[in-house]
């Protein structure tokens, strides 16, 4: 799992991503940062997308 952080404007956006069979880049989630710290239940949320991708492969 990565994550990377997207400016749009005077937005900040974080996004989390993860590769399928080593070339395909899958992205999980993403949020609007607010903080330094990125939020327990982002992360959570990221972890239970990629399992269920993994999953249903």
């Amino acid at each position: 799992m990565e994550l990377k952080t997207v400016e749009v404007g005077s937005n900040i956006y974080r996004i989390f991503s993860f590769f399928d069979k080593g070339n395909l880049v899958v992205l999980g989630n993403g949020f609007q940062k607010k903080s330094q710290k990125t939020p327990k239940q982002e992360i959570e949320k990221a972890l239970k997308i990629m399992e269920e991708y993994q999953n249903d492969i």
